[in-house]
């Protein structure tokens, strides 16, 4: 799912508001809230009283009967960056000592609000590449005339468009990383319990399966032993009759033999 459109927070420089009037002023609330840094405030309410240019005096009178009627915001937000620094040896202007302070008031409120697309209005280029080269999410400059054309027509800058692109990126990076750490210690909890219950409960054996023995019956054990007893009884009987014929056998044999040594004696 798309991630919504992040709210617009704008920054206006005073070279912005220098070439612009009250109808483009009014207009610039269609694009997100406006800002004007404290030092911005301060320096139109000094031009109203003494501007050396007659056109900076008239922009001067209108912002400041502008502003007690709309519902921009004088901020006074402050971050300081490596990229925002004055070089060493250089000459620090009055317009550079601003733009440095404008700047850095953008990135201050870029700090205090992460979610929110912060955008610089600035016409100095090298501010502009100072601001990019700093590489903060939610943190982007154009100029006065990209500003114009977006609160115009409603189509957004091509570096508004990359920045909310980023901004959804690194939205979606933030949540992977809060939902992997969310369930982390979940998933590091459980392997441990288990752990602890593989080596405090004892193995379970298995029950030993044995094959059932059939019931003998009652009576069988009678019966064997008649069988034993008749089987011995028939075994004597046998014996005996054996003793008995043999003996008979040899009792009758002489007789035989005189008998048939007198058939052969008459014969």
């Amino acid at each position: 799912m798309a991630t919504a459109i992040p709210p617009v927070e704008v920054v206006l420089d005073l070279s912005t508001l220098s070439v612009t009037n009250t109808r483009e002023w009014m207009g610039f609330a269609r694009v997100g809230t406006c800002h004007v840094p404290k030092i911005i405030h301060e320096e139109m309410r000094f031009l109203h009283e003494r501007a050396p240019d007659p056109d900076l005096e008239r922009v001067a009178r209108e912002f400041n009967r502008f502003y007690r009627d709309c519902q921009w915001h004088i901020s006074d937000a402050i971050a300081h960056h490596p990229a925002l620094r004055s070089s060493s040896g250089e000459a620090l202007t009055k317009r550079n000592r601003i733009g440095l302070a404008v700047a850095r008031c953008a990135y201050g409120l870029a700090e205090d609000n992460p979610t929110h697309l912060v955008v610089l209005v600035v016409s100095d280029r090298a501010m502009m590449q100072r601001i990019y080269s700093m590489k903060v999410p939610n943190l982007c400059a154009i100029n006065g005339a990209m500003l114009l054309q977006w609160s115009q027509t409603g189509q957004r800058p091509i570096p508004i468009i990359q920045k909310i692109q980023e901004m959804r990126i690194s939205s979606g990076t933030r949540a992977r990383l809060a939902v992997n750490a969310s369930s982390s210690p979940r998933s590091t909890y459980i392997q441990t319990s288990t752990r602890i219950q593989s080596n405090s409960e004892p193995r379970r054996r298995s029950p030993v399966v044995h094959a059932p023995i059939a019931s003998t019956p009652n009576w069988l054990p009678d019966v064997i032993s008649i069988l034993t007893a008749l089987a011995a009884l028939a075994i004597a009987i046998a014996v005996g009759w054996y003793m008995l014929s043999h003996s008979a056998s040899q009792q009758s044999s002489p007789q035989s033999r005189l008998w048939l040594a007198a058939q052969i004696t008459s014969s």
